[in-house]
């Protein structure tokens, strides 16, 4: 079975019935093409889709008649709601808590210690998580099944808001002792990210840092 899209697998299990010793002038089948499924009983992880049942006919150079299979096809999907509900929701809303406490204003202190707290937090609930898929998937090397995927992507997304954290938090605490950034970083990030980003200086700030004589560009 492929488990590369668990939370979303769909999966063909085709039965093939027929004789190897008679051909259709001795023994032939015929089978309705839509299987009662009455007796069926559901499935807590599994759905069946559809269940139907073709005839074939081969001729063989051996045999002047043709022989006949059935080729039973049934297809069932896997339930996502076990996936969705304990893993793809609660992996959503940390991400948003996270991403939202990046963006959130320094506290009454003027520090951001919480933020570097809520972001070690969150990359340890992510691998919580993480753990949890890797004991519903089975041991393999051949893929990397794609709520994995999902998983190690938000982790990468929330490591590096943790990063750029820890870098505001060092740089917060070096302009309390009075050390401005190198005018390497200054330019970097007040030239070419703030760019990118759409952002610039604030006019008071950059009024206070002319009046100081602190070199924005390199």
């Amino acid at each position: 079975m492929n488990h590369e899209e668990t939370e979303r697998y769909m999966n063909n299990c085709t039965i093939i019935l027929g004789s190897w010793t008679s051909d259709s002038a001795s023994l032939d089948y015929y089978a309705d093409e839509n299987v009662n499924l009455q007796s069926y009983i559901s499935n807590e992880e599994w759905s069946v889709v559809s269940f139907k049942i073709y005839r074939h006919e081969y001729l063989y150079p051996c045999c002047p008649k043709p022989w006949v299979i059935l080729e039973a096809s049934l297809v069932i999907q896997r339930k996502p709601l076990f996936y969705v509900f304990n893993l793809i929701i609660p992996t959503s809303i940390i991400t948003i808590v996270a991403i939202v406490g990046f963006f959130t204003p320094a506290s009454t202190g003027d520090e951001r210690t919480e933020k570097f707290n809520l972001g070690i937090t969150t990359l340890l609930a992510m691998s919580i998580l993480l753990l949890m898929v890797a004991d519903q998937m089975p041991t393999t090397s051949e893929f990397v099944p794609l709520i994995a995927w999902y998983f190690l992507a938000i982790m990468i997304i929330i490591a590096i808001g943790t990063f750029l954290t820890n870098a505001m938090i060092h740089i917060q605490l070096q302009y309390r002792y009075g050390h401005f950034p190198s005018p390497k970083i200054r330019y970097l990030f007040f030239s070419r990210i703030a760019r990118l980003l759409f952002d610039s200086i604030p006019h008071e700030l950059y009024l206070l840092w002319r009046e100081l004589k602190v070199p924005i560009k390199g």
